[in-house]
């Protein structure tokens, strides 16, 4: 089931290239997304949203060409975008009402999902403030790949 959703998601992938639909996405948006704030607001939410109702892999697969092109276009960092990309899927793993990592704690640690989901808001409030501020200082993650090259 993995293996198809990965695989509907390359070929929904391949065909926004083919049909421009990023680039046209991207020359719509940019008019109200005039600065890299605002667009780092709309993605969190989007991705946060979008984390917790699938899989990072596929949604990476069919965000990541409609998303990414506008980040560019702002003079955003691609690695930055990306680590941000990722980080803000991953929070929405623990995010209810559906997020898969909840049901996996429920399961293992025989825990009701009621519990689980009132104690977790902190834990999502300081992912959500590591995300704030990986968007606000791109050095963080910048740092070391710089000393590389």
């Amino acid at each position: 089931v993995v293996m198809f959703i990965c695989g509907v998601a390359n070929l929904f992938s391949w065909i926004l290239a083919a049909t421009r639909i990023p680039a046209m996405i991207t020359e719509a948006v940019i008019p109200f997304c005039n600065n890299k704030f605002t667009y780092f607001i709309i993605l969190m939410l989007v991705l946060f949203f979008v984390g917790c109702l699938i899989d990072a892999i596929s949604a990476t697969l069919i965000l990541a060409p409609i998303l990414v092109p506008i980040g560019v276009t702002l003079g955003i960092n691609e690695l930055h975008l990306g680590i941000v990309f990722c980080v803000a899927l991953i929070i929405g793993f623990i995010t209810p009402p559906f997020g898969i990592n909840l049901f996996t704690v429920c399961s293992t640690a025989e825990v009701p999902f009621a519990s689980v989901v009132k104690s977790i808001w902190p834990f999502i409030l300081a992912a959500m403030l590591g995300v704030v501020i990986l968007c606000l200082f791109p050095q963080i993650c910048l740092f070391l790949p710089g000393l590389i090259g």
